[in-house]
């Protein structure tokens, strides 16, 4: 069963338990969908109100996208341990031959570079649910600020955690190959995003100070 139709209470049971999978990816997508799932809400708090009649064009597009984010999101979150386990079973290959030991360097590199791009996507989905957050947070129902401002902290939350595993991956890397110097160049390019969408969220919640 998928780990987004498991109760909550089973999926923190899950990311408690003493296995290596869940993680700390799957649990950056989490936040990620949280995230989406607070900006499309207060998108739907702002639809068929006189006072944001304008802007209703917007948010019904912000909630439509919001709610595939959720959806993409939920399953990066079991993606991320499924390619976890990949890498896993790769060191695990027999390295008893010439053969082996190249087949086995191989599948090393293959697994790690999935391991690497599945929470690159996940902090990618989770830029563009910031810029949405960043949407709501300035155009959206006002008394729903702080939904908006809980969003940002857990979009920001999965970018970064994203990455961190991103990273992490790369560094195991002995040889950097060209898609490893990209994905790096390209996880730098989302880190400066989210760091300044989330900026442009925190200037909006001064208003409630």
């Amino acid at each position: 069963m998928a780990l987004y139709e498991e109760p909550y209470g089973a999926i923190l049971e899950a990311l408690a338990s003493g296995t290596p999978t869940p993680g700390g990816g799957t649990a950056a997508a989490l936040a990620g969908a949280m995230a989406a799932s607070l900006a499309e809400m207060v998108a739907n708090l702002t639809l068929n109100r006189k006072k944001y009649i304008a802007v209703q064009p917007q948010m019904e597009q912000v909630a439509k996208e919001a709610g595939e984010l959720r959806a993409r999101l939920l399953s990066l979150a079991d993606e991320d341990a499924a390619v976890y386990l990949g890498v896993m079973a790769a060191y695990k290959l027999p390295k008893g031959s010439d053969s082996e030991v190249i087949e086995r360097n191989g599948a090393i590199l293959r697994a790690i570079e999935q391991a690497a791009r599945v929470p690159l996507t996940t902090a990618d989905c989770a830029l563009r649910l910031l810029e949405l957050v960043s949407t709501v947070a300035q155009k959206g129902n006002q008394n729903a600020l702080t939904d908006a401002g809980v969003a940002m902290l857990l979009g920001q939350a999965a970018v970064e955690g994203a990455l961190y595993n991103v990273y992490i991956n790369l560094s195991s890397l002995e040889h950097k190959p060209s898609w490893a110097i990209s994905m790096t160049e390209e996880a730098e390019n989302i880190a400066r995003q989210a760091s300044a969408l989330q900026l442009t969220v925190r200037e909006q919640l001064q208003a409630i100070k």
